[in-house]
């Protein structure tokens, strides 16, 4: 009998891992593999020659075809080190525990050090009932974090009975906690470690039990806490919540009343109020009209914007709050280091904080600024407010651009950001721009880039006329002539 696998387009350890899978239900006598990377096709060679195969592979194209073959009389005799020889070796009865400290495996080029971690979680699943905990510190607390690639994996594990767990101060320290509403100080009833033994108390036995587990955990800890709350209340109002509004901020709000000062529990908890922060940008009712400013890469817009009277003027300044300028280089001495829920929270409060009694003036936008997406309609909202398209000379926005990216320490992301659009520069230009680099030619590196990349792929096809066109050249004329317009 021969089996035919086609493990194109995976990269490993799935090619192996399907592989396997065959061989354990069916013992083929003979399997071919087609994989089309040379990775793949190494590593199923390996694999069947460990599994007593005879193993000839061809290249076939950009294809490569793996074949192995069973000898005569053999009888698979080692298929069983996958299962129960395993066990024995590791010891009956004992669970397996992976630590993961890096969001990167091994050391060099990080793009493929976050390949190889991301598949290595998906292999997780295989050691089955043996695993017992993942556990997740330092950098490597960045696979728990919303928007990760890995949550439906750590997910699934958990459905499993597998306890995931991260490190509480890691989650800190890179800014990876999902999101608080603003203003809120976090006083833990529960650590992290033991909120998942809570849980599972409760999950498996019942919320008696749970409780008073949770009760014998936390009594010793009620004084320090209420003196906190108060502390950090300094005589304003105090609203306690957790995630859904249920037993653990309703003791919290109990106790800080029952020692002498008022205390509301919020109802839903943060779900609601997540909940009410998704509402409000499916809708997009915002008090005052949108005055969406666009222009070419350099022409000030964002500048522009945050130096308008704020006697006047509501701004938002989405740049700011994503922590991303918006082009090839916007990452350059910023870091996006929370989390997409973040982002629309602080992008929310700065709506709910604005005057009603002015237009609210913002920068056009892709759907995307860096790694965070507008939230619900109003990318579309956008699109559907009065626009104002920017010009500025092609000097003025060199200038423009070289402050804005002549600091030494940019240096080595520039560098990055450059290899990153090499492919669209196109050979010559990127030499040209990397000999600019190489002489820290900041002036070069704005014009070359505005002429041979921003102009080029940014607004290259603009489907909609402006309201208004509006020279940046001076500031404070363009504001003025703003002004005007929306007095017409």
């Amino acid at each position: 009998m021969t089996n035919e696998l086609d493990c194109r387009g995976l990269n490993c350890p799935a090619p192996v891992l399907q592989v396997r899978d065959v061989l354990e239900k069916e013992a083929p006598a003979a399997i071919t593999v087609i994989v089309d990377n040379e990775a793949a096709r190494q590593n199923v060679s390996r694999f069947l020659e460990h599994q007593n195969y005879l193993v000839s592979s061809e290249m076939l194209g950009d294809e490569f075809r793996v074949v192995g073959t069973k000898g005569e009389g053999d009888e698979f005799p080692e298929m069983a080190f996958q299962s129960s020889a395993a066990k024995k070796r590791r010891g009956e009865g004992k669970k397996i525990m992976v630590l993961v400290t890096s969001a990167h495996m091994g050391h060099g080029d990080d793009g493929l050090g976050d390949m190889l971690m991301f598949n290595f979680l998906k292999t997780l699943k295989e050691m089955g009932p043996d695993l017992w905990r993942v556990a997740f510190v330092n950098s490597g607390v960045s696979f728990t974090a919303e928007g990760s690639e890995a949550v439906p994996i750590l997910l699934q594990l958990a459905d499993d009975g597998v306890q995931i767990s991260a490190c509480g101060a890691c989650l800190a320290y890179f800014h990876l906690e999902e999101d608080h509403i603003p203003g809120a100080h976090n006083v833990p009833l529960l650590t992290n470690e033991e909120r998942v033994e809570v849980g599972t108390i409760y999950k498996q036995v019942g919320p008696t039990l749970a409780r008073r587990r949770g009760l014998e955990l936390t009594c010793s800890r009620f004084y320090g806490m209420v003196e906190r709350i108060i502390s950090l209340s300094a005589g304003r109002p105090i609203v306690v919540y957790c995630w859904r509004g249920g037993l653990r901020s309703h003791s919290v709000a109990m106790l800080v009343e029952t020692c002498g000062t008022p205390a509301s529990q919020l109802s839903g908890g943060y779900k609601s109020f997540r909940n009410h922060v998704t509402d409000c940008f499916d809708k997009c009712h915002f008090v005052s009209p949108l005055i969406v400013m666009h222009g070419m890469t350099g022409t000030g817009k964002t500048e522009f914007i945050n130096g308008l009277d704020p006697a006047q003027w509501a701004t938002i300044d989405l740049e700011g709050i994503a922590c991303h300028r918006g082009s090839a280089f916007g990452a350059l001495g910023l870091e996006q280091d929370f989390t997409q829920k973040r982002f629309e929270t602080l992008l929310w409060n700065a709506f709910r904080v604005l005057p009603a009694d002015r237009p609210i003036v913002l920068e056009g936008e892709s759907q995307r600024i860096g790694k965070y997406s507008l939230p619900g309609r109003l990318y579309q909202k956008m699109a559907e407010s009065c626009k104002v398209w920017c010009h500025a000379s092609l000097d003025t926005r060199i200038k423009r651009l070289t402050a804005e990216y002549a600091r030494p320490e940019y240096r080595g992301e520039m560098l990055e950001a450059l290899e990153r659009i090499r492919k669209k520069l196109g050979g010559p230009r990127y030499d040209e721009l990397k000999t600019c680099l190489d002489g820290w030619d900041v002036e070069g590196i704005a014009r070359g880039l505005i002429e041979g990349y921003y102009d080029k792929m940014y607004y290259k096809h603009r489907p909609w006329t402006p309201d208004l066109e509006l020279e940046l050249e001076d500031y404070r004329q363009a504001e003025a002539g703003l002004e005007t317009f929306l007095g017409a």
